[in-house]
């Protein structure tokens, strides 16, 4: 990443003052005026006043019981690099509150901490210490190639930087096997904090995955009368930004595409192909965000599916146009950080000759239900096929203070969720429910009563969250929360 500091604190060499040398002087003046780099090593920045900090970051789509093709939730929440941008904050919590470029760091030390739960991870970055400012830290996994063709200016507004970190990929993206695939960019933020001597950690972080998952599966209802045999992304797009645009992202939702100006599209049909015993194609499709279809013949505003297949034993492959809609018939957009799966559950017909005939009329004789798993940020999913349980995330961390409140986003398909507390956690947890009245949807609420602060070490604690009722589990689906108090700032 390109980022240029304007603060020259070298001395002029003696030597400028004598005759002869003058010009040489100013030219070099001027280019370390112009072109200056603030390197991505800060504790030779700030001459070892730096602190170096723990990140927990917890990764998104973490599911379970589903099976794989291609790659794994592993390979799907990978981290071989971490870049750290640090924003620092003016005027926090007033009207008129703005963030301005400060610093950035490379992430270090890369870690599972906890080996049960590879939906989390750990790195340490050296922050500047400073007593007296807030600094939002802007967490982006995967993207340090990238980010180096990225200038960035010491002091640039955040929602400027923002829109500058874009990422592009023509084609498929590489989820070829365990062995041979390309990480996902990912990207998650702090709220502000003051950075002292005294910081040791800062609180869980969630990220977001910069590409939505599309998974197309054959059902049983299907299988008799139609072989699939490709997946065709029609009108995708080749660029992205790495992080959503503010105003597209509430709390842990997704809410709208955040593409960068004039986004390039790929010139043909991103074509991937069905092998034996050809019924599914699960963990390959990955495609950056895109406007919802105009539903229209020959649309080319948003990213569409076209199924080829053969129907009842046909030896060649016919169409289907499939766009990505909701209950209602309403398009949609295609969102990072979700994960779509196309069910096709009947086939009454063949389809089009071609891709191209497919894209210019209405869909046909193909029938199919769209289920949005990784839907309003819920990233931890379990599911058994019957039954699902997803929540916002399964660990937090929390600083030493009572009265600190965590929010979890839950949802559940097939049966209601319960909580319920370790009841030797009964002296500082305690749990309530909320719905939002608009969305309708809840979250578990979880109150933390007493200070941490004085204790050696760290005090955890666990909350059971699962389906059924008070005496029974139902589809034996259950997840545990894991809740971290540290004497830390």
């Amino acid at each position: 990443m390109k980022i240029f500091s304007y603060n020259l604190t070298e001395k002029w060499p003696y030597t400028v003052l004598k005759t002869g040398y003058v010009m040489v002087a100013i030219v070099w003046c001027i280019n370390m005026l112009s072109c200056r780099k603030q390197e991505m090593l800060p504790a030779q920045v700030w001459n070892g006043n730096t602190r170096a900090v723990d990140f927990n970051v917890q990764l998104p789509g973490h599911a379970e019981a589903v099976s794989t093709y291609a790659i794994t939730e592993n390979e799907e929440n990978a981290i071989n690099t971490v870049n750290v941008l640090a924003f620092k904050v003016t005027n926090k919590g007033l009207e008129n509150e703005s963030e301005t470029f400060a610093y950035s760091v490379t992430g270090t030390g890369i870690s599972t901490p906890d080996g049960a739960n590879s939906a989390g991870k750990s790195f340490k970055a050296s922050l500047k210490i400073d007593n007296d400012n807030n600094y939002r830290f802007v967490v982006l996994a995967n993207v340090s190639e990238q980010l180096n063709g990225i200038t960035i200016n010491e002091g640039e507004r955040k929602e400027a930087v923002m829109a500058k970190l874009a990422f592009s990929k023509m084609g498929q993206w590489n989820a070829t096997s365990v062995t041979n695939y390309d990480a996902f960019p990912m990207w998650g933020e702090t709220e502000p904090a003051v950075i002292t001597a005294n910081t040791t950690a800062l609180n869980s972080i969630a990220l977001v995955r910069s590409l939505a998952r599309i998974d197309v599966v054959l059902k049983e209802t299907a299988v008799s009368n139609f072989q699939l045999s490709t997946v065709n992304l029609v009108n995708s797009y080749s660029e992205g930004l790495i992080a959503p645009l503010s105003n597209n992202f509430n709390g842990n939702t997704v809410t709208s595409e955040s593409m960068p100006p004039a986004a390039q599209r790929n010139v043909s049909p991103v074509t991937y192909r069905v092998l034996s015993p050809g019924k599914s194609l699960q963990q390959e499709i990955y495609a950056f965000e895109s406007p919802k279809s105009s539903l229209q013949p020959n649309q080319t505003t948003g990213t569409e599916l076209i199924i080829g297949g053969r129907y009842k034993g046909s030896a060649v492959d016919t169409y289907y146009r499939i766009a990505f809609m909701d209950r209602s018939g309403n398009a949609i957009p295609l969102l990072r950080n979700y994960k779509y799966t196309v069910n096709i559950t009947a086939v009454g017909g063949a389809g089009y000759a071609s891709i191209s005939d497919a894209q210019n009329n209405i869909p046909i004789n193909m029938e199919v239900e769209l289920k949005q798993l990784d839907d309003g940020g819920l990233n931890v999913i379990s599911t058994d096929g019957q039954y699902l349980l997803a929540l916002s995330t399964d660990q937090a961390e929390v600083g030493a203070a009572s009265g600190q409140v965590i929010r979890i986003r839950i949802s559940s398909l097939g049966a209601s969720w319960y909580a319920y507390r370790n009841p030797k956690d009964t002296g500082w947890i305690s749990v309530a429910t909320e719905m939002d009245s608009a969305s309708g949807k809840w979250s578990l609420l979880i109150y933390i009563n007493s200070s941490n602060l004085g204790a050696s070490k760290p005090r955890t604690g666990k909350i059971t969250v699962r389906l059924g009722d008070a005496n029974t589990t139902i589809g034996r689906i259950s997840k545990t929360i894991t809740i971290t108090q540290r004497n830390t700032n």
